[in-house]
């Protein structure tokens, strides 16, 4: 593939109880996240209104916070998604308002919610343990291109042994480029919206991580296309992007320019001032021969990041001499606001809240008044083609004792299969990864919206609908709802009209959903932990706010702003889900190719869009149907869910079974962090003999093992025991090199050597540690320890996501909308 310009990648990375939703029968170079230069096929999912009577008098009116900046326009959209100004990078989001430097970017101050995916590669392995990698695609499981580590978003609690998050809106949206960078990203706040495990059978089935904010790096003038930083070293481990300009790339081009501006001017020998000599007639070069050497400079056969960062015309090259290349860059990743309008799709007419449904956490609402049949919002989604990834298994052992995952004993799936499309007769289920769709909730009579495939969208591959799902397979590109029980939800910031658009959604698709499967753990013969394909454990909890059918393995996951808030009401909604149109991200064709198409197509190129199906009122949520499968579902769930107590609550609600040596415990469950919030002193060893904590905490010091560490010669039946006193450079090991340690002693710290430290104790802690490369143990004392340095965390597998009676299904997409290509499950017969 020849490159004429910087390289981008377009990486679309990336709602409610974990089961699919039902539907009826990037990167170029740069920082666009392009897997094998191809992008994550995300189907644009958009939200109508549909002719359905006005909203009753009693209809739940949700009131945005009060915003501390006022825009000049306060019913102007503020971000469109649209055709990205980095070529062959897919969709990107621009700004539709003026944003200040340090302005939190987004209606009413909203972040964007996180979907952690636990353990995944082990829940796929092979039944004999064999491990499997997503990253080398030993499955298909394309969000791993919308993956960020724990730590990237402030998470210190560890949820599994191999955790990652999914963030939609501009977790998935944005592209990258390293001269551009305008939007800063920020961690997510842990909320359970109300929820708990104790009373709501919603408990569980939605993400806790929410409200993950952006802010201006620098003023953003509307029109400008936001970028974010993937990091340097997301390009520097991936062979595929060995010339993708990092941020270093830069300075050297802009070395190379100052060169070859010296060079048009014979290499004077007096160079000051030598840029305002460049003019044509002082040049030794005319503009035909600096255009022909600037074309074989750019064709040059042996590529370099930072020849990719070179402007791609010589025309640029002489703006980009006098005014540097981010410069350039800027001009060039603009669209006018009258483009945006006519060719993009408005992502903040909704906003997140309290549902008014039943135990369903949050919901989306509207910001403004939608009219009927307008979009309520875009959903650009992920798919994956066989939703079984999806299941979690319990573990076993083999033969040679090796722990391995139980095949035959299901405990769960992933979380985020409730945020998920699909169909029961098909593998396949959508993701959708745009701004708070995933906050849309589910009323089976009272919907406001409707689902319909993009129409008229470059994104949206209308042909894939078309395709089988061995295609799909091959294509790897909020606040508290008003709905009881449904956590958050979507509300609308300014009215929707009818048929109106509430919210773009492009998606994700994942060909397939058993990829969701977590299962638990086993031994085979010679001791190893493998995953148990006989015991499934549950799915991923990202399964809740992916599409899908019942039979399709496929799922779609919508990735834009706060789709993911959207909620069910199977009589109420005010939306509807349609396949967008005209927008070019979205690929018409695709929906008439089957699964196997689907899953060679490793980027997002597929689209929905919620359509307003009445008109909906500025602060109302916005509700969809995710149809009868997922309506049955949940009235089984709920019917077969009884209210707990909290004092025989031993853990025996989650999937956790491995606890720390020291725990007797109290019952209850309560989370790890209110113990490190109200800066009370930390219970000793002996002292948790009579008042322990409960089983899920655990405390982990920020020691660095290696420090004041020398030879040691292991006797044949001793463990050597280090004490010495912590010191400030330990906390250079950072949460998550940080260790397990029990605190053996509790001391005033005016009477320690360091001092007060903001906290009127230090400790000592007892850590045991094993050398890896020597298999010997040694114990290590610290003393003087400060508060800081100690991390008090929840046990892996111990949060509300593994309750093993935890909801999971994804959204469902009526037989009408959903693709027959994707039909994989049901017989032709």
């Amino acid at each position: 593939m020849t490159i004429t310009r910087p390289q981008f990648i377009n990486l679309h990375r990336a709602p409610m109880i974990a089961k699919t939703m039902a539907l009826s029968s990037h990167p170029s170079a740069h920082c666009s996240r392009r897997k094998h230069h191809h992008r994550i096929t995300i189907i644009a999912l958009s939200i109508l209104i549909s002719p359905e009577p006005a909203a009753s008098s009693g209809q739940h009116i949700y009131f945005p916070p009060d915003t501390t900046k006022i825009h000049q326009d306060k019913n102007a959209c503020m971000l469109y998604i649209a055709e990205s100004t980095i070529p062959h990078a897919g969709i990107g989001i621009f700004a539709g308002v003026d944003f200040a430097e340090g302005q939190l970017i987004g209606r009413d101050n909203w972040g964007d919610p996180a979907f952690a995916t636990i353990d995944i590669n082990w829940n796929n392995a092979d039944p004999g343990g064999r491990s499997a990698s997503k990253s080398r695609r030993d499955y298909h499981w394309p969000l791993t291109n919308y993956d960020w580590e724990s730590s990237s978003l402030d998470i210190i609690e560890e949820e599994g042994d191999d955790a990652s998050m999914t963030v939609t809106g501009f977790g998935a949206v944005p592209n990258c480029h390293f001269s551009l960078i305008n939007v800063a990203e920020h961690g997510v706040s842990y909320d359970l919206a109300g929820l708990s495990r104790y009373n709501s059978p919603g408990s569980g089935a939605i993400t806790p991580f929410v409200n993950r904010t952006s802010t201006a790096r620098k003023d953003i003038e509307a029109g400008s296309e936001l970028f974010v930083s993937y990091g340097s070293s997301w390009f520097k481990n991936r062979p595929d992007y060995a010339t993708v300009p990092v941020k270093e790339s830069y300075n050297e081009a802009e070395r190379f320019l100052e060169k070859y501006g010296l060079f048009l001017l014979g290499n004077p020998q007096n160079t000051n001032g030598w840029k305002y000599n460049l003019f044509i007639d002082d040049m030794i070069l005319k503009e035909e021969a600096q255009k022909d050497l600037w074309d074989i400079i750019k064709s040059f056969p042996y590529v370099s990041r930072a020849r990719q960062a070179l402007p791609a015309t010589s025309e640029d090259v002489m703006r980009a001499i006098h005014r540097g290349i981010g410069a350039v860059e800027v001009e060039n990743s603009m669209r006018s606001l009258e483009y945006l309008k006519e060719h993009g799709k408005c992502v903040d007419n909704i906003v997140p809240g309290n549902s008014t449904i039943p135990h369903a956490g949050r919901g989306a609402f509207a910001t403004r008044f939608i009219p009927k049949g307008s979009l309520v919002a875009p959903a650009p989604l992920v798919h994956f083609t066989d939703k079984s990834a999806l299941i979690m298994y319990n573990e076993t052992r083999d033969r040679n004792g090796k722990l391995i995952k139980n095949e035959k004993e299901i405990l769960t799936t992933q979380l985020i299969r409730n945020y998920m499309f699909g169909h029961p007769n098909s593998s396949v289920v959508l993701f959708p990864y745009s701004h708070h769709v995933s906050y849309i909730n589910h009323h089976s009579i009272e919907f406001n919206a409707r689902l319909q495939w993009a129409k008229n969208f470059s994104f949206h591959n209308e042909d894939w609908l078309n395709k089988d799902v061995k295609f799909l397979d091959q294509q790897w590109r909020a606040g508290n709802s008003t709905i009881p029980h449904a956590g958050r939800g979507a509300f609308a910031t300014r009215f929707i009209p009818r048929g109106s658009l509430v919210a773009p959604a492009p998606l994700v698709h994942i060909t397939d959903k058993s990829a969701l499967i977590m299962y638990n753990e086993t031994r085979d013969r010679n001791g190893k932990l493998i995953k148990n394909e006989k015991e499934i454990l549950t799915t991923q909890i990202i399964r809740n706010y992916m599409f899908g059918h019942p039979n399709s393995s496929v799922v779609l996951f919508p990735y834009s702003h706060h789709v993911a808030y959207i909620n069910h009401h199977s009589t109420e909604f005010n939306a509807r889900l349609q396949w967008a149109k005209n927008f070019s991200f979205h690929n018409e064709d695709w929906l008439y190719k089957d699964v196997t198409f689907l899953d060679q197509q490793w980027r997002a190129g597929l689209m929905l869009e919620f359509i307003a199906t009445r008109d909906i009122k500025e602060g109302e949520e916005i509700l969809i149907d995710y149809g009868k499968d997922w309506q049955n579902a949940w009235d089984t769930h709920v019917k077969q869910w009884t209210q707990v107590d909290p004092e025989k609550d031993f853990n025996n609600y989650t999937h956790l079974t491995k606890f720390s040596a020291m725990n007797a415990a109290k019952a209850i469950y309560r989370r790890a962090e209110f113990y490190k919030s109200d800066n009370a002193p930390i219970k000793t060893v002996a002292e948790q003999e009579t008042d322990p904590y409960p089983r899920n905490v655990v405390f982990k010091c920020r020691v660095d093992v290696d420090i004041g560490i020398g030879n040691y010669t292991y006797a044949p039946e001793t463990t050597p025991v280090y004490k010495r006193k912590w010191i400030t450079k330990d906390l250079n090991v950072g949460h998550k090199k940080s260790r397990r340690c029990n605190v053996i002693e509790r001391l005033d710290a005016s009477s320690d050597y360091y001092g007060y430290d903001d906290h009127p104790f230090m400790y000592t802690v007892e850590i045991s540690n094993v050398r890896k490369n020597q298999g010997k143990r040694e114990n290590h004392v610290i003393t003087g320890v400060p508060f800081r340095a100690i991390d008090i965390v929840d046990e892996k597998y111990s949060s509300d996501m593994f309750l093993k009676n935890a909801f999971r299904h994804e959204m469902g997409l009526p037989d009408g909308l959903w693709p027959k290509a994707w039909m994989n499950l049901v017989s032709n017969d």
